[in-house]
């Protein structure tokens, strides 16, 4: 039940099987939600409270929305579930004085050109060589400077949207115009953060993992470390497994890293979604941090799942001012979640063997991202709309997670035209 409190959401995870635990942590603490959003969303009655039209990416708009909300309702928290709406929420926190980011903060937090800078003047330990792309020109000198293989993104993009591996020059320019007309805000407005900014960085080879955490104040106050697994060249996720299997201490080397990359960014009151990579000897390099919760599942069902503690209740006591978080408990049982993959282009007509999958023991959930009739591609052409759904599993071991997960994938079909 309500208790007259309000936490304004800035727009909702694309998925709703993601974005329905978003609403039911709320409605656990007894908060209405307020949805400032550009489109309206499908959600299930009582929810939501309001819902308000918005350009979100129009910050002047968004806080001028706000206060009208806060004028009639106890606004007490505002929270976004996605990359996009970091400097937003920054900017509505600022303006309302409620817990946040900075928006200095969170412009660092978004722009992982800013990352880099800030890590290589506080923590050069945890960044590799890197160099800001705008202008052939400027890709030129970068490659002197940044030794390949290397990888070139967007500074200000999102869901692995534009990765390239680079191992050579022609292979450096040929990705430099392919992102230079990726980038372009007509094609993703994403990209209205930035256009044509692009960030060039020494690869590193290791492992792959995540942080998920929550700060409180510019403190890391709860934080678990998550497995991660890509699929090359383009360095789509296709595989999370919590909590990780990297041996304790060197848990304790990737937690201490995400500590010090929130305290180089000055961040205030967040959740955190850092990515990272664990080197061949064990030591940790930051790929890039999102001042909000992780997608892949990993914060609405693998960490509940595995731990029994619900990520994103804890997100919204913190951005809330509800009180203190609890402590992360140990983690009792291993989750997963399988991305499962398009590899055709067209126009998606049927996922079938849903319900095999689904009798693989182990396995609890599949959510179907992709919707039926949906435009499905690959990258480069598209960096998202190939993920059909996804499938969590969850198991005594993390062999048991993936044997369940993997025969479960291949159980799954597309109809594609």
């Amino acid at each position: 039940m309500s208790n007259g409190r309000t936490v304004l959401f800035v727009n909702t995870r694309p998925s709703p099987a993601e974005a329905e635990p978003c609403y039911e942590a709320a409605r656990s603490l007894g908060l209405d939600v307020v949805l400032l959003a550009d489109n309206p969303v499908t959600v299930q009655e009582g929810y939501l409270a309001e819902w308000v039209r918005v350009d979100t990416f129009d910050l002047p708009a968004l806080v001028a929305a706000a206060r009208r909300v806060a004028d009639v309702r106890d606004v007490v928290g505002v929270v976004c579930w996605g990359d996009r709406d970091v400097e937003g929420v920054a900017a509505v926190a600022e303006a309302l004085g409620l817990p946040g980011n900075t928006p200095l903060a969170a412009r660092a937090a978004r722009n992982k050109a800013l990352t880099r800078a800030a890590l290589a003047d506080s923590c050069p330990d945890l960044t590799p060589a890197f160099a800001r792309v705008s202008t052939a020109e400027e890709l030129e000198q970068a490659l002197v400077r940044v030794p390949l293989p290397a990888v070139l993104k967007p500074v200000s993009a999102s869901a692995s949207k534009g990765i390239f591996s680079v191992s050579t020059y022609e292979e450096a320019r040929d990705a430099f115009e392919e992102l230079r007309r990726y980038t372009d805000p007509a094609n993703d407005p994403i990209f209205r953060y930035n256009p044509g900014q692009l960030l060039l960085e020494q690869r590193i080879e290791g492992t792959e993992h995540s942080v998920d955490g929550i700060v409180r104040d510019g403190r890391l106050v709860a934080a678990a470390v998550t497995d991660k697994f890509v699929r090359e060249p383009f360095f789509i996720e296709y595989l999370q497994t919590h909590p990780t299997s990297l041996p304790q201490e060197v848990q304790e080397r990737v937690l201490d890293a995400a500590a010090r990359t929130v305290g180089a960014l000055g961040l205030g009151t967040t959740a955190i979604h850092l990515e990272l990579k664990v080197t061949p000897d064990g030591l940790p390099v930051v790929l890039e941090l999102n001042s909000r919760t992780g997608g892949g599942y990993i914060t609405t069902h693998l960490i509940p799942l595995s731990r029994g503690y619900s990520f994103l209740q804890q997100v919204l006591i913190a951005v809330c001012g509800l009180g203190p978080n609890t402590p992360m408990p140990y983690a009792h049982l291993v989750a997963g979640s399988w991305q499962v993959l398009c590899d055709r282009e067209g126009k998606l007509g049927a996922v079938e063997g849903v319900a095999a999958a689904l009798a693989v023991p182990g396995v609890l959930h599949f959510a179907q991202d992709a919707p039926i009739g949906s435009a499905v591609a690959q990258p480069p052409a598209s960096f998202t709309s190939a993920v059909l759904g996804s499938l969590i599993s969850r198991g005594p071991s993390h062999e048991s997670v993936t044997t369940a997960l993997e025969a479960a994938q291949a159980l799954v079909r597309s109809e594609v035209g």
